[in-house]
Formats: C-alpha cells, structure tokens, sequence
C-alpha cells in the first residue's frame, strides 16, 4: 500500500490548532491499526481567529479530496474518506454493492 498523504491548512487560531492534532492522531490510528503509512504535512496561512472562519481555515485535505473546510474534522470522517479513497483504488472499474430487490 501506498502512502497516504494528509495536508492540513491552518492557521493561528484554536480550531486550526485542534484540527492539527485530530489528523495527527488519525494518521497514528490508520498506521497502527491498518498498517497503512500516513504523511501529514501542515501548511501554515496567516490568518489568525478573527479572520479564520470567514477564509476556510482550518481546511483538511486528503489525496487531493477536501475533507473539511472552516472546522475541525473529527477522526471518523478523516478515517472514513481515506478508506473510500482505498476502495475506489482497490474496487474494480464499474463494480458497485449489489442491490437485493424485496420479494
């Protein structure tokens, strides 16, 4: 398995602070539990608590799909789209989950 890169945008403020730490820990818990390596890289913006939740910040990203803008993503919805974004990689082309018609 490849890496997963997740890049956080924040700024100076708590909530760019706290989302921070939430995808840390989310990198920690899908290397640990799944095995599946995780870069995290933090890209600070000048933007301090007046101006953060106008301007998007905090803003997560994982493999170029925005997880979060404005809040802080809880760990679930961080460990959710990673495994979205494994099964769209690993799923072949054209497959979807079956739909059982009541009879």
């Amino acid at each position: 398995m490849r890496t997963l890169k997740i890049t956080v945008y924040a700024g100076y403020d708590w909530r760019s602070r706290l989302a921070v730490r939430v995808v840390r820990e989310a990198g920690v818990y899908i290397a640990g539990t799944y095995g599946i390596p995780v870069d995290v890289e933090v890209v600070e913006v000048p933007v301090g608590d007046v101006d953060a939740e106008s301007s998007g910040v905090p803003t997560v990203i994982l493999e170029g799909r925005r997880v979060s803008s404005g809040s802080v993503p809880s760990l679930v919805d961080i460990v959710d789209e990673a495994f979205r974004l494994i099964e769209e990689e690993v799923a072949p082309p054209g497959s979807a989950t079956p739909i059982l018609a009541m009879v």
